[in-house]
Protein backbone atom coordinates (compact mmCIF):
# COMPACT_ATOMS: atom_id res chain seq x y z
CA UNK A 1 0.00 0.00 0.00
CA UNK A 2 1.43 3.43 -0.69
CA UNK A 3 2.16 6.24 1.91
CA UNK A 4 0.29 9.25 1.38
CA UNK A 5 2.17 12.25 3.17
CA UNK A 6 -0.02 14.96 4.68
CA UNK A 7 1.06 18.49 5.16
CA UNK A 8 -0.11 19.77 8.07
CA UNK A 9 -0.62 23.83 8.68
CA UNK A 10 2.62 25.80 10.30
CA UNK A 11 0.02 26.66 13.22
CA UNK A 12 -0.27 22.78 14.32
CA UNK A 13 2.94 22.48 14.23
CA UNK A 14 4.43 25.51 15.17
CA UNK A 15 8.49 25.64 14.63
CA UNK A 16 10.70 24.66 17.62
CA UNK A 17 11.33 27.26 20.15
CA UNK A 18 15.06 28.72 19.35
CA UNK A 19 17.21 29.48 21.83
CA UNK A 20 17.23 32.91 22.07
CA UNK A 21 13.29 33.01 22.81
CA UNK A 22 14.42 31.06 26.43
CA UNK A 23 13.95 34.25 29.27
CA UNK A 24 15.27 32.92 32.94
CA UNK A 25 12.61 33.81 35.73
CA UNK A 26 13.26 34.94 39.03
CA UNK A 27 17.57 34.04 39.21
CA UNK A 28 18.91 33.02 42.28
CA UNK A 29 22.77 33.71 43.58
CA UNK A 30 23.63 31.87 46.73
CA UNK A 31 26.60 32.11 48.88
CA UNK A 32 30.42 33.16 47.64
CA UNK A 33 31.97 31.54 45.36
CA UNK A 34 35.83 31.80 43.82
CA UNK A 35 36.47 35.39 42.75
CA UNK A 36 33.64 37.03 44.32
CA UNK A 37 31.25 34.82 42.11
CA UNK A 38 28.28 33.09 43.77
CA UNK A 39 29.18 29.43 44.33
CA UNK A 40 25.21 28.47 42.91
CA UNK A 41 23.46 30.01 40.49
CA UNK A 42 20.35 28.82 38.87
CA UNK A 43 16.50 30.50 37.99
CA UNK A 44 13.47 29.20 39.74
CA UNK A 45 11.33 28.86 36.25
CA UNK A 46 12.25 29.41 32.65
CA UNK A 47 10.06 30.62 30.21
CA UNK A 48 10.63 29.38 26.71
CA UNK A 49 7.73 30.69 24.08
CA UNK A 50 4.47 29.85 25.58
CA UNK A 51 5.86 27.15 28.08
CA UNK A 52 6.32 27.93 31.79
CA UNK A 53 8.74 25.54 33.37
CA UNK A 54 9.06 26.09 37.31
CA UNK A 55 12.31 24.20 38.01
CA UNK A 56 12.30 22.03 41.54
CA UNK A 57 10.53 23.85 44.12
CA UNK A 58 11.36 23.47 47.46
CA UNK A 59 10.34 25.29 50.50
CA UNK A 60 13.25 27.50 50.41
CA UNK A 61 13.94 31.03 52.21
CA UNK A 62 15.97 32.66 49.43
CA UNK A 63 16.82 35.65 51.90
CA UNK A 64 17.95 32.88 54.07
CA UNK A 65 20.34 32.16 52.03
CA UNK A 66 18.46 29.19 50.32
CA UNK A 67 17.71 27.04 52.90
CA UNK A 68 14.45 25.41 53.88
CA UNK A 69 12.32 28.23 55.64
CA UNK A 70 12.50 28.64 59.13
CA UNK A 71 8.66 29.03 59.95
CA UNK A 72 8.49 25.22 57.98
CA UNK A 73 11.20 23.93 59.79
CA UNK A 74 9.48 25.01 63.31
CA UNK A 75 7.46 21.81 65.02
CA UNK A 76 3.96 21.61 65.14
CA UNK A 77 3.42 21.94 68.63
CA UNK A 78 -0.36 21.88 69.78
CA UNK A 79 -1.93 25.31 68.80
CA UNK A 80 1.02 26.42 66.89
CA UNK A 81 0.57 26.03 63.74
CA UNK A 82 0.05 23.38 61.02
CA UNK A 83 2.22 20.15 60.46
CA UNK A 84 5.86 20.79 58.89
CA UNK A 85 4.91 18.79 55.40
CA UNK A 86 1.24 20.96 54.77
CA UNK A 87 3.51 24.43 55.42
CA UNK A 88 6.51 22.46 53.23
CA UNK A 89 3.92 22.30 50.62
CA UNK A 90 1.87 25.64 51.10
CA UNK A 91 5.39 27.24 50.74
CA UNK A 92 6.15 25.44 47.36
CA UNK A 93 3.16 26.10 46.00
CA UNK A 94 3.14 30.08 46.95
CA UNK A 95 6.88 30.06 45.22
CA UNK A 96 5.65 28.34 42.31
CA UNK A 97 2.72 31.19 41.82
CA UNK A 98 5.65 33.77 41.92
CA UNK A 99 7.34 31.55 39.47
CA UNK A 100 4.29 31.49 37.02
CA UNK A 101 3.01 35.37 37.44
CA UNK A 102 6.88 35.90 36.44
CA UNK A 103 6.17 33.92 33.29
CA UNK A 104 3.14 35.48 32.44
CA UNK A 105 0.87 32.62 33.47
CA UNK A 106 -1.06 31.07 36.84
CA UNK A 107 -1.83 28.22 38.32
CA UNK A 108 -4.69 27.56 36.53
CA UNK A 109 -2.47 27.41 33.44
CA UNK A 110 -0.29 24.17 34.81
CA UNK A 111 -0.55 20.97 32.80
CA UNK A 112 1.88 18.60 34.62
CA UNK A 113 3.58 18.60 38.17
CA UNK A 114 5.94 15.91 39.17
CA UNK A 115 6.64 16.03 43.11
CA UNK A 116 9.58 13.98 45.16
CA UNK A 117 8.60 12.71 48.34
CA UNK A 118 11.08 11.46 51.15
CA UNK A 119 8.68 9.53 53.30
CA UNK A 120 4.54 8.80 53.09
CA UNK A 121 4.46 11.09 55.72
CA UNK A 122 4.40 14.55 53.08
CA UNK A 123 2.76 13.00 50.60
CA UNK A 124 -0.89 13.33 52.19
CA UNK A 125 -0.28 16.83 52.90
CA UNK A 126 1.08 17.52 49.86
CA UNK A 127 -2.19 16.38 47.52
CA UNK A 128 -4.74 17.91 50.27
CA UNK A 129 -3.11 21.34 49.49
CA UNK A 130 -2.41 20.64 46.16
CA UNK A 131 -6.16 19.56 45.36
CA UNK A 132 -7.43 22.80 47.74
CA UNK A 133 -4.96 25.35 45.46
CA UNK A 134 -5.70 23.40 41.68
CA UNK A 135 -9.40 23.53 42.03
CA UNK A 136 -11.44 22.33 39.82
CA UNK A 137 -8.41 20.74 37.58
CA UNK A 138 -5.34 19.07 39.44
CA UNK A 139 -2.80 19.02 36.43
CA UNK A 140 -1.64 14.85 35.82
CA UNK A 141 1.26 14.08 38.17
CA UNK A 142 3.98 12.02 38.77
CA UNK A 143 5.05 11.12 42.14
CA UNK A 144 8.42 9.46 43.33
CA UNK A 145 9.40 8.48 46.48
CA UNK A 146 13.30 8.59 47.55
CA UNK A 147 15.86 8.56 50.39
CA UNK A 148 16.84 12.39 50.68
CA UNK A 149 16.62 15.56 49.03
CA UNK A 150 19.64 18.19 48.12
CA UNK A 151 19.03 20.34 50.60
CA UNK A 152 18.76 19.24 54.77
CA UNK A 153 15.28 18.97 56.26
CA UNK A 154 13.21 18.78 52.96
CA UNK A 155 10.56 16.26 52.44
CA UNK A 156 9.15 17.12 49.44
CA UNK A 157 10.25 19.24 45.78
CA UNK A 158 8.24 19.81 42.88
CA UNK A 159 8.67 20.76 39.32
CA UNK A 160 5.73 22.16 37.08
CA UNK A 161 5.10 22.91 33.78
CA UNK A 162 2.32 25.46 32.72
CA UNK A 163 1.38 27.03 29.39
CA UNK A 164 0.55 30.92 29.05
CA UNK A 165 -2.58 32.09 27.73
CA UNK A 166 -3.21 32.67 23.83
CA UNK A 167 -1.78 36.19 22.34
Amino acid sequence: MPRTRVRTPSSVHPAPTTRTSVEALLPVELGAGVAGSPALCFARGVRAGRWVFASGQMAVDYAEGGRIAADVLRPAAPLSGRPKHYKEAARIIDQLEQVLTAGGSSLSQVVRSDQYFTGWGAVSHYHTERVRRFRPLVPPTTSVLQPRLLLAGADLDAEYMAITPAF
